[in-house]
């Protein structure tokens, strides 16, 4: 995969919020996908009844967060990790489109979480980062270095892709991607994303 190139924006903050993720803006979208072995999980396109049909397991429920974060979810384990799939409640529409994924490190599985079918174990954001990588990895991938003192990095892609707004006087739709990764002495121990497109 081609690297991704970087312009590097740091918001202003007070000592004291050093551990606070400062957004560090890329010109790119840094992932738009995950995979699960072969199978490719591309935020707003796969919807959560085709990922549990196509797996054969899981089961959707309202992840119960505010209205922000609200949605229908669903959990996946496999050796040392948790994969949670969100559904933005007003953003993921009837179908309930992908547009949020959660990845932590994890030891034990959740009991409400089925073990994926080694086939899907091999989760990787993007098709580049996984669990347990090394700051270095990321740095070389979105070439940028800024927030190496912090254990928790967010990154965000602002853009535009054709399209048709109803009632809107422009033609195009923006599209919003976040990513953020949280490091344990420079090991990835959690990776969260989220990606949606907006008239």
């Amino acid at each position: 995969m081609k690297p991704v190139a970087a312009i590097v924006t740091m918001s202003l903050a007070c000592a004291s919020l050093a551990e606070e993720l400062q957004p560090i803006t890329l010109n790119q979208i840094p992932a738009s996908y995950i995979s699960l072995g072969s199978l490719v999980v591309t935020l707003e396109t796969t919807t959560l009844p085709d990922l549990t049909r196509t797996l054969g397991i899981g089961e959707l429920k309202p992840n119960g967060r505010g209205h922000h974060d609200g949605g229908d979810e669903v959990c996946f384990s496999y050796p040392g990790g948790v994969i949670r799939f969100t559904s933005d409640n007003e953003m993921g529409g009837s179908n309930r489109s992908i547009t949020d994924f959660l990845v932590e490190a994890s030891e034990k599985s959740p009991d409400d979480c089925p073990i994926l079918p080694q086939r899907y174990a091999r989760v990787r954001v993007g098709g580049w980062v996984k669990i347990g990588d090394g700051r270095a990895l990321v740095e070389r991938h979105l070439e940028t270095t800024a927030g190496r003192s912090n254990t928790g990095v967010r990154y965000e892609f602002s853009g535009a892709t054709p399209g048709n707004c109803a009632n809107v006087d422009f033609n195009g739709f923006d599209i919003r991607v976040s990513l953020e990764i949280t490091y344990r002495k420079d090991s990835i121990i959690r990776i969260k994303g989220r990606q949606l497109t907006t008239c």
